[in-house]
């Protein structure tokens, strides 16, 4: 993991200035809408907010998220979550864990499975989501499980204890909403801010007794953004943009010239880039699916493209 900040131990009551990235005072995640398998955190960087599966365990251990079957892991080979998005309107899976203890919260020792996104970058460097001021899911789940939010030097800050929240498990769809106060775990004040200071992913994990249970997350925003506010800040849209694929040829038009323009495949990786000034040439991309984003200070554009 990349570290390129050094935090200094912080003492309860501290008067501290952070130095962090900062991303948007709000944002709202809704499954049935996306289509590419990302939260838009306000982070400019091309890895961030990208939905992932991960399991931390020891070799003996057989706990593991199952992906629905046309988006097996074992036979896709691509990101998953854009494409389920768009099937289901949001991320559905199959939670199935072994025999370990079932524990209230998560623990750096203990095995652990679960789905989260990087609020900044993929090389986990931190930002400050304090202005979110909590979370709010909207989700069904045959089992607890918990928010984690990760620091960016989770080793130094926390000694890898991680701010968490238990979430009660529910058989049909309900929202959730809570704050940073509503967050315990092992950490003090203090060191509460750090992580909220330094963020680096936000985690929704799962641990317990050996069973097979489903998880549907249909939204996930900041304090209060599940329930419809309106004057929340959501990513700027310009209705205005035109952007159209003419055989492997890119075209923009009502878009400023500076916008800068990323075509990635479905495992999110940027495969070609420019900016909007001219028209963009795909030819020596291999035949596929891709997602083409545009983003500049007048538009945030995204579109899936096929190239034959």
């Amino acid at each position: 993991m990349k570290k390129e900040f050094a935090f200094a131990a912080l003492a309860c009551g501290a008067s501290v200035a952070f130095a962090a990235n900062t991303v948007n005072p709000t944002f709202l995640w809704d499954g049935s809408t996306d289509t590419e398998g990302r939260v838009i955190t306000g982070s400019p960087e091309e890895t961030s907010g990208w939905w992932y599966d991960y399991s931390e365990h020891d070799s003996a251990s057989s706990a593991k998220i199952v992906f629905p079957l046309e988006f097996d892991l074992n036979t896709y080979t691509g990101n998953p979550f854009g494409l389920m998005t768009e099937e289901y309107g949001g991320i559905k899976v199959t939670i199935e864990l072994d025999d370990y203890a079932e524990l209230p919260f998560v623990g750096s020792e203990s095995p652990h499975i679960g789905l989260g996104f990087n609020v900044w970058d993929e090389e986990q460097h931190g930002a400050d989501i304090t202005a979110w001021g909590g979370f709010c899911l909207e989700y069904s789940s045959g089992m607890d499980f918990v928010v984690q939010i990760v620091s960016e030097d989770d080793g130094t800050i926390t000694g890898h204890k991680d701010l968490q929240k238990l979430i009660g498990k529910s058989d049909s769809i309900t929202t959730v909403d809570f704050q940073w106060k509503d967050f315990s775990g092992f950490v003090s004040l203090a060191t509460q801010a750090a992580i909220l200071s330094k963020a680096a992913s936000v985690r929704l994990a799962f641990n317990g007794e050996a069973e097979s249970v489903e998880f549907f997350l249909k939204k996930i925003g900041s304090h209060v953004e599940c329930s419809g506010r309106t004057d929340a800040v959501k990513p700027v849209a310009n209705s205005q943009a035109n952007v159209s694929v003419s055989g492997r040829t890119v075209n923009f038009g009502g878009v400023v010239p500076s916008a800068k323009v990323s075509v990635m495949d479905l495992q999110g990786h940027i495969v070609k880039s420019a900016t909007a000034a001219s028209a963009m040439n795909l030819n020596t991309l291999p035949a596929g699916i891709y997602m083409l984003r545009v983003q500049g200070s007048n538009v945030h554009y995204t579109k899936q493209i096929i190239l034959k």
